[in-house]
């Protein structure tokens, strides 16, 4: 009969005989562990999610790891490093807060249109998209996505490029399936800008406040029109 036997088995019988101890390895372990970019969700948390401690094997799966820690509502991207000496590194950036949207309550809204967790009372400040029902959203889940899209895309240009207002001169964004998009502002008056993009209507709403519109007194400017802005004074 032929009996195979391994190398590492030799060696081991070899090493027997000789009354030398065969060498052990060790598997290198977590030396620590450290969370950077947080400041919304808390280390407590995020220690929590990753369930790394220290004396735990380094060899840990990273991407199972990153799926963990992403699971946080806060969190928008997860990087985790190691290296020899045993530290284990988890870099969080976080969502930015830009709107609020009305959805059987309030929830918070990305700059990449995310809506990530439910709204405080510190965040009330920021500008309401209204008008995404919950028959349109189940309907056609799609126009929801395509609707915090074009918001977040309004509230860019309003920052980018408008003189006439800026951001925090907003108070809603309000959706109509039939009628778009319009404005309200903290002074009261009302922007209607339709489905188009934002840039012409913007134009064209900084030349009429050029030519001596004040938004401040509310005023109603419709500008879902082609090269036209109509204003009409809005009494209380």
């Amino acid at each position: 009969m032929l009996v195979l036997i391994s190398g590492a088995a030799l060696a081991a019988s070899w090493l027997a005989r000789e009354g030398v101890e065969a060498p052990t390895v060790q598997t290198p372990t977590i030396r620590s562990v450290e969370i950077l970019g947080a400041e919304q969700a808390s280390q407590v948390s995020l220690r929590h999610l990753a369930d790394l401690q220290e004396g735990d094997s380094l060899l840990v799966d990273l991407d199972a790891v990153v799926a963990q820690v992403g699971r946080h509502p806060w969190v928008d991207t997860v990087a985790v490093s190691r290296d020899l000496s045993g530290n284990v590194r988890i870099r969080v950036t976080e969502h930015e807060p830009v709107m609020l949207l009305a959805h059987d309550g309030l929830y918070r809204v990305s700059s990449k249109g995310e809506v990530f967790i439910r709204a405080r009372s510190e965040d009330l400040d920021l500008p309401i998209l209204t008008g995404l029902d919950s028959e349109l959203i189940e309907a056609h889940a799609n126009v929801g996505r395509e609707v915090l899209d074009h918001a977040v895309a309004l509230l860019a240009a309003l920052d980018d490029g408008c003189e006439a207002l800026d951001a925090d001169a907003l108070s809603e964004i309000h959706f109509d399936r039939d009628l778009g998009f319009s404005l309200v502002l903290r002074s009261g008056s009302r922007v209607r800008l339709g489905f188009s993009p934002p840039s012409g209507q913007l134009a064209r709403l900084d030349a009429v406040v050029r030519n001596g519109l004040d938004l401040n007194i509310p005023h109603e400017v419709d500008l879902d029109m082609a090269d036209m802005a109509v204003v009409t004074p809005l009494t209380s």
